[in-house]
């Protein structure tokens, strides 16, 4: 799913994915500011669960998100690696 970034508050960027809740897909989030680093040199940041879990695709999803303090994360980069487990 795509990612959605948002503001929180005035000092906070709020960004949200969905997350399937079984074991069959690992994910591996991660943010960086120098897009030259490669991907496994970046940022791995744990998000919680949103308190907004409306409108979800299927019931097996879960709305995840991380708050960002907006002036540390000027042109930060988010990318989230879904993988299936083989």
């Amino acid at each position: 799913s795509p990612i959605e970034v948002s503001q929180a508050s005035d000092t906070e960027v709020r960004v949200t994915f969905l997350q399937r809740n079984d074991s069959a897909v690992t994910y591996d989030p991660r943010l960086t500011t120098d897009l030259e680093q490669p991907f496994t040199n970046w940022t791995i940041f744990t998000p919680s669960t949103s308190s907004d879990q409306t409108s979800l695709p299927r019931s097996n999803y879960t709305r995840v998100e991380v708050l960002l303090d907006a002036a540390s994360y000027d042109r930060t980069f988010v990318k989230v690696n879904a993988a299936e487990v083989q």
